[in-house]
């Protein structure tokens, strides 16, 4: 599919005399070409969640047969850079260097100018803005060739693409290890944390402390130091209302998220449902990886609590930061997951093998000095997590910073002796017409030789 190109000699003000800007229709093709996936089953299938978002990093992919794929796909080639056109504003686009099938959601779009540039251009923050403005739907973006194929790219000449590639993979290089490094440092605080935790519930982490202290530790049953378990609202919630119906999304890390949240206005359900400072809550129902997770309401506000979660009634002899802390510990998910029943998506606790957990229990005063040395030691962790993610976040933005400069012919030197991008663009230009003709040519004789058979 062509569309109307836009004037070739025509450039962004902010970059060099010898740059042009031209449409992408000029500079690439998207080579659609759907196929039956059953003469294809041992070959790569690639998905838009298989391309890391604003990055171009292809994630793990499965083949063909391993998916269970039976609608037809794209085949793609290698130099194929697959441009996802559903949600453009994620920006996943990936140059792919194999043979294999890409979802019908996908472009394989086949470029005229270098490769890696055209990538750089379409996982930019600066595209991906221009792409969002012109994407269809609202419940699911996506961009169509007529509104993609119109949209800008700045050229510089040839020779200055291949400076520019060369100098973005050396500098967003030098990105992705800092990302790995800090990424490695976020696993090494939750790894601190789960050492805590352990430290803590072994009674390891009070053991100086308890030399002076009459205190010692046993093991109970949680249903022993509990009044009762009680289910959630199974009523509908609804966008507005009065109080958050707390769910399972909005249990993280040991506490409640109040985003994404859902309401109820019904007076009874209020009543039945209204959680008290302090209540500890666990998810029964999940994905068998999160099925499990606890928080403390500190009742920060009025809220009730969903179906899937089950309120813990304590009794007066434990803390609940103390359980809370505990039911994320790695003992305790580990007995969560070997009692877990299995269905097809999701897995279940329910509440007799919750009140069957085994809780080492200390005495009430042990029970306060583990908490607060916990909260002391979380708190540093939490520290070096936000410094981390803000790292994380400085690093994002540092790397868009050079893709615009890249774009704006900042990043490389320009050289006189280049040939200026316009007339790049003029021969890619014949060069497509000619190839165009020659197929045309090729049909149109077929078509008579078709006919004289006839």
């Amino acid at each position: 599919s062509r569309t109307r190109s836009m004037p070739s000699r025509t450039r962004p003000a902010s970059t060099p005399p010898s740059w042009s800007v031209a449409s992408l229709g000029d500079v690439m093709a998207i080579e659609s070409n759907l196929v039956a996936p059953n003469d294809y089953l041992d070959h790569p299938h690639v998905a838009p969640d298989n391309i890391e978002s604003q990055t171009g990093v292809l994630l793990k992919y499965n083949t063909i047969r391993q998916d269970k794929v039976i609608s037809p796909k794209h085949l793609f080639l290698p130099g194929h850079i697959i441009y996802s056109k559903i949600r453009p504003y994620l920006a996943k686009a990936v140059i792919v260097d194999f043979t294999g099938l890409c979802s019908a959601d996908m472009y394989p779009i086949r470029s005229f100018v270098e490769t890696k540039y055209l990538h750089r251009w379409l996982i930019s923050k600066d595209f991906t803005s221009l792409v969002t403005e012109h994407q269809g739907r609202t419940v699911l973006p996506k961009i169509n060739q007529e509104a993609l194929l119109p949209l800008p790219l700045p050229i510089p000449p040839h020779n200055e693409q291949r400076r520019i590639v060369a100098k973005l993979d050396t500098l967003l290089e030098r990105c992705r290890r800092t990302g790995e490094l800090l990424a490695d440092a976020l696993a090494l605080v939750s790894t601190y944390r789960r050492h805590v935790l352990t430290s803590a519930f072994s009674g390891a982490l009070t053991a100086e402390w308890r030399k002076d202290i009459a205190s010692s530790w046993s093991e109970v049953l949680l249903r022993e130091l509990s009044s009762g378990f009680e289910y959630g609202t199974s009523s509908k919630s609804h966008p507005t209302g009065r109080v958050p119906v707390l769910r399972m999304g909005n249990l993280q890390a040991g506490k409640i998220v109040w985003e994404d949240l859902a309401y109820t206005s019904d007076l009874a359900e209020i009543t039945k449902y209204q959680l008290l400072p302090k209540t500890v809550l666990f998810n029964r129902t999940n994905s068998p990886a999160l099925v499990g997770k606890t928080a403390i309401y500190d009742g920060e506000r009025p809220a009730i609590f969903a179906g899937y979660l089950i309120r813990i009634n304590l009794l007066n002899a434990i803390m609940p930061e103390y359980i809370n802390y505990y039911m994320n510990s790695q003992r305790a998910k580990d007995y969560f997951w070997s009692v877990k029943t299995d269905g097809v998506s999701q897995s279940n606790v329910n509440a007799q093998k919750l009140g069957c957990l085994p809780v080492p229990i200390c005495s009430l005063p042990e029970q306060q000095e583990l908490v607060r040395r916990i909260e002391a030691l979380f708190a540093k962790a939490d520290a070096i997590e936000n410094q981390v993610q803000e790292a994380q976040a400085q690093l994002k933005m540092f790397e868009q910073a050079i893709l615009a400069k890249a774009f704006r012919g900042e990043l490389a030197p320009q050289d006189p002796n280049d040939e200026p991008a316009s007339v790049l663009l003029d021969r890619i230009r014949a060069g497509r017409a000619a190839s165009s003709e020659k197929g045309t040519g090729k049909r149109s004789r077929s078509s008579k030789s078709t006919e004289a058979a006839g």
